[in-house]
């Protein structure tokens, strides 16, 4: 009983010499995000969206997409038609699919509706729905 007590004071007399513990700063609180849509990607306009766009990164394949200044489209190796920036700030692609390759196909009318959820002057952050598919995110990188 002795020994414990002598150690008790021991460890309390070497604790009360020692610095305490610094106390850590709490880390500044987030800025609440601005009311609406927290994921809304950059303002669209013409230069942040006119180009060829790879999917894939390549700028060798067909996956990917161009919009040109004089509001003609292409996407993949199925699609021409025209594009447009929406009231919704989204890139749209209203789209002829046709058969590779088959000159006699009419075609069937698509429209694709591209989120863009961030840019720069390399590289654009998609959201593409529509024709049917599941929708598809990818970082296109700018070809031309």
């Amino acid at each position: 009983m002795k020994l414990r007590l002598i150690v008790c004071a021991l460890a309390l007399l070497a604790a009360c010499g020692q610095p305490a513990e610094e106390q850590k700063a709490a880390p500044a609180p987030r800025p609440e995000a601005p009311k609406g849509d927290a994921t809304a990607g950059p303002r669209l306009d013409h230069e942040t969206v006119i180009g060829t766009w790879s999917f894939d990164g390549s700028c060798a394949s067909g996956d990917g997409m161009g919009v040109d200044a004089d509001g003609s489209a292409f996407y993949d190796e199925w699609g021409t038609g025209s594009w447009r920036i929406n009231a919704q700030n989204q890139l749209v692609l209203d789209l002829v699919r046709r058969e590779m390759g088959v000159e006699t196909d009419p075609g069937e009318p698509v429209t694709l509706t591209i989120d863009v959820r961030g840019a720069s002057e390399e590289a654009i952050e998609l959201e593409i729905s529509g024709a049917g598919e599941a929708p598809r995110v990818v970082t296109a990188m700018r070809c031309s």
